[in-house]
């Protein structure tokens, strides 16, 4: 859904209800953890990500191939 979408903020409601089809509603934490494995695998740093971004408060968004400059 986050490459689908790059550029593009997800909501973390939107990523639990449409990559988990809302059997995990509410859960942040499954989110944030599955984030933290795919910045791992894409060898994304954290501190200062460069593929996918934390929108604080409201959720996650890829960033788009021509972004990176």
């Amino acid at each position: 859904m986050l490459s689908r979408g790059a550029g593009r903020v997800s909501t973390t409601e939107d990523l639990l209800r449409l990559v988990w089809a809302g059997r995990h509603e509410g859960d942040v934490d499954l989110v944030r953890t599955y984030v933290k494995k795919l910045r791992r695998k894409l060898g994304d740093d954290a501190a200062r990500p460069a593929c996918i971004v934390n929108m604080r408060g409201v959720g996650y968004r890829m960033a788009r191939p021509d972004d990176a400059s």
